[in-house]
């Protein structure tokens, strides 16, 4: 989306973010809920895949510097 022919892309330094350390920069983790054997495929935190978006990091892979 342009407004006045600016681009609204962020542009954050390298220094602003860190790799998120619960995900390793994948933005993914294991799925919270715990079954005995693999994931029934209608768990609704995974749907069966055992993976879902990391809450540290909403997914991204990178979480701010504090």
């Amino acid at each position: 989306m342009k407004y006045d022919d600016i681009d609204d892309e962020l542009y954050t330094s390298d220094n602003d973010k860190e790799e998120c350390g619960n995900c390793n920069g994948s933005g993914e983790a294991d799925c919270p809920v715990e079954y005995d054997g693999p994931c029934p495929e209608q768990c609704l935190a995974c749907g069966g895949s055992q993976q879902v978006f990391c809450n540290d990091c909403d997914g991204t892979g990178w979480q701010d510097l504090d």
